[in-house]
C-alpha cells in the first residue's frame, strides 16, 4: 500500500490513538476513584459478615433451646443437634444440614456450656471477628 492510501484510511497520524498523557489521565482517575470507593465497600463487606454470624448464631441458639426442651440440658457439643445423643434425641435439629455451619470467616463456632447445662455461650471461631464477639455472643 502506498502511503497516501493509508493516510486516507486511518487518517491523519496524529489522530491514530490517544496520548501518553490522556492515557495517564484515565489511570489517574480511575486509582482515585478505587481509593475512595474501595474503603467503603470492605466496611460493609465487614458488616455483612457479622450480620451472617449473628443470623447463625440465633438459629444454633433455637436449635439448642428445642434440644434442651426435649433433653432438660444442652448438648455436650454443638455435634449433638445432629448425631443422637441418647433415649431423648428427637433430632436432627438442624434443618438441611449434614454439617454444622462454619462461621462467615471459615471457622468453627465456639460453644461452651456451664457446670450445671442449663446455660451456653456461642461465638464465631475465628480471630478476625473480634468487633464481633463484643456484640453478640450470647
Amino acid at each position: 500500500m502506498k502511503k497516501s492510501a493509508v493516510k486516507r484510511r486511518f487518517g491523519n497520524d496524529r489522530e491514530a490513538g490517544f496520548s501518553l498523557i490522556e492515557i495517564m489521565v484515565v489511570v489517574m482517575i480511575m486509582g482515585l476513584l478505587g481509593a475512595l470507593v474501595g474503603p467503603a465497600i470492605f466496611d460493609k463487606l465487614s458488616t455483612a459478615k457479622c450480620g451472617t454470624a449473628k443470623s447463625q448464631i440465633k438459629n444454633l441458639k433455637a436449635a439448642l433451646d428445642q434440644y434442651r426442651l426435649d433433653c432438660d440440658k444442652y448438648p455436650d457439643s454443638l455435634q449433638g443437634l445432629l448425631t443422637s445423643t441418647g433415649e431423648c434425641w428427637s433430632g436432627p435439629y438442624l434443618a438441611d444440614a449434614e454439617e454444622l455451619p462454619v462461621d462467615p470467616w471459615g471457622q468453627a463456632y465456639t460453644y461452651e456450656v456451664d457446670a450445671s447445662g442449663k446455660s451456653v455461650r456461642i461465638c464465631p471461631g475465628s480471630e478476625k471477628a473480634a468487633d464481633c464477639k463484643e456484640k453478640f455472643c450470647q
